[in-house]
């Protein structure tokens, strides 16, 4: 460089520098172009899967039980006007109930010699119910694995029935009492043994069946007899063209149809439906709902029962 002059050599510095700065900004747009077309072809990757995670829904969707909102149709619209209309006119309105149920008074411990006893009163309808046992069998000379239960009615002068017509009617109530508390029984845990149920019908007024099966539930627990539930029982009459009657004080022959059922609140299970009359099938499904609402009022009026009976002996006991 020795021949060359001060200002050749200042030239070629600021050359290189320039050339060098053009270097550098190329290399910084095709950097930019490439990090550009990288972005772009990610946002192309995730706008397809975007798409197809969208279209997999919208299959989910359609092949799921519950359906896709959609507007209704005009032909849906006038089907739900012409079934509403049909409801207005009464043809698949529920049936009203057309009473309450009747007053209730239960209490337990009124036999003195029972294993258990109870008593209740609905209405006019007045029942006591003695529980014995249990005890040897002593009718079977067989062993059994499973015990028996023996059910005894007697209906009082003041219910209206005399002769032979009052002995039918005690034998029809037995007939209904058995089959409704025999399953609620754990009967496996007196083999050999059987357990005797007492009622007796005080005075009647209709409602017969179901205060018997109430009472004599009643009864049971307060003997300590191993259930699996108690019992609760209600009856209904229905009135076609009017509603249903809870606990009617007549029979068959003033309704068009009778149904009694008996109930256990925590099986949630129907031991006994006695069904009288000529009913609809809409007629006995509104008739099994209102009966098993009133099975469970009654229920808990019985569970009241037997928690003020263990109060009042618990406080004579600490007296």
């Amino acid at each position: 460089m020795a021949g060359v002059p001060p200002g050749m050599n200042r030239r070629m510095r600021e050359e290189e520098r320039r050339r060098g700065g053009e270097e550098e900004e190329r290399a910084s747009e095709q950097k930019e172009k490439g990090e550009g077309r990288r972005r772009s072809r990610g946002a192309g990757v995730r706008t397809r899967r975007v798409r197809r995670m969208e279209e997999d829904l919208l299959v989910q969707t359609s092949c799921s039980r519950r359906p896709i909102l959609k507007r209704p149709t005009t032909e849906e619209t006038n089907e739900v006007g012409k079934r509403k209309k049909r409801d207005d006119q009464g043809g698949e309105q529920k049936l009203p109930v057309l009473n309450t149920l009747r007053r209730k008074h239960m209490s337990v411990g009124v036999v003195g010699r029972a294993s258990g006893s109870a008593y209740l009163e609905s209405g006019r309808t007045k029942v006591v119910c003695a529980v014995h046992g249990p005890k040897t069998d002593v009718r079977s000379s067989l062993f059994s694995e499973h015990g028996r239960v023996s059910c005894f009615v007697s209906i009082s002068g003041l219910s209206g029935w005399d002769g032979d017509r009052r002995e039918e009617e005690e034998r029809a109530t037995e007939l209904g009492i058995l089959p409704a508390l025999q399953s609620a029984i754990n009967l496996s845990r007196y083999p050999k043994s059987v357990i005797e149920i007492h009622v007796s019908v005080v005075e009647e007024d209709g409602e017969r069946l179901s205060a018997c099966i109430a009472c004599a539930s009643l009864a049971l627990a307060h003997a300590g007899i191993e259930k699996f539930d108690m019992v609760s029982s209600c009856s209904l009459a229905l009135r076609r063209g009017k509603g249903i009657v809870l606990e009617p004080s007549t029979g068959l022959s003033c309704h068009d149809g009778t149904l009694s059922l008996s109930y256990m609140h925590n099986r949630k299970e129907v031991t006994q439906l006695v069904q009288e009359g000529q009913w609809k099938q809409e007629e006995v499904a509104e008739a099994m709902r209102v009966g098993l609402r009133a099975c469970r009022s009654l229920y808990a009026l019985m569970r009241i029962a037997l928690m003020k009976h263990q109060e009042e002996e618990e406080e004579e006991e600490e007296v």
